[in-house]
């Protein structure tokens, strides 16, 4: 018969924003199982730009199998990329959009990098850049990338832009959310309180 621990693990010290949530990383695969849920609906809560480009009567392809081609075992250095996601653009015909979504948990000063990795690898292989969408749900108010640069000066080079959305943004309406009828917003107090 197996015994439970007598003692529970060692806290790390606390940080100095020990105010915030304390998030540990397993919370990546709540948000993805939410991301799949409810796709649409994170869209529309954390991009509502995007959310109004997209054509939410076409059902949104997950392409995780395509992502683990890109990426054998969905990893760059020892972090897996999130979902790759094809949706039907409002503008008429067959136009798509792929788009790539990261969940981060935790402070990554290399997921701008990771990212576009995986932004160029996902033109290499479909012909198409994507969108990239990174939410972050770390506990560090000053974490807030937006772009990866990659050349010797800022004369030449690449500059890749992409749209973040910081769960702590919404602190400050804990009690909006608590009352929305909104599964995201509801879904955001829990993870929040």
């Amino acid at each position: 018969m197996e015994t439970l621990p007598t003692s529970l693990p060692e806290l790390p010290p606390p940080e100095p924003d020990d105010f915030l949530p304390r998030i540990p990383e397993p919370y990546d695969s709540g948000w993805k199982r939410v991301l799949f849920r409810f796709f649409f609906e994170v869209i529309d809560f954390f991009f509502p730009a995007l959310g109004i480009l997209i054509d939410q009567n076409v059902a949104p392809v997950f392409m995780d199998t395509e992502l683990k081609q890109i990426s054998p075992g969905g990893f760059i250095g020892h972090r897996r990329s999130d979902a790759l996601v094809k949706v039907r653009l409002t503008s008429g015909g067959t136009q798509i959009l792929y788009c790539h979504l990261e969940l981060q948990t935790k402070n990554d000063p290399s997921i701008g990098e990771r990212s576009f990795v995986y932004a160029f690898r996902i033109y290499e292989k479909f012909g198409s850049f994507p969108i990239t969408l990174l939410l972050l749900a770390d506990t560090n108010t000053s974490f807030r990338p937006t772009s990866f640069e990659l050349g010797p000066t800022k004369l030449a080079g690449v500059l890749f832009r992409f749209l973040s959305a910081k769960t702590l943004d919404y602190l400050p309406q804990l009690e909006e959310l608590a009352g929305s009828d909104n599964v995201i917003a509801q879904v955001l107090w829990v993870y929040l309180t």
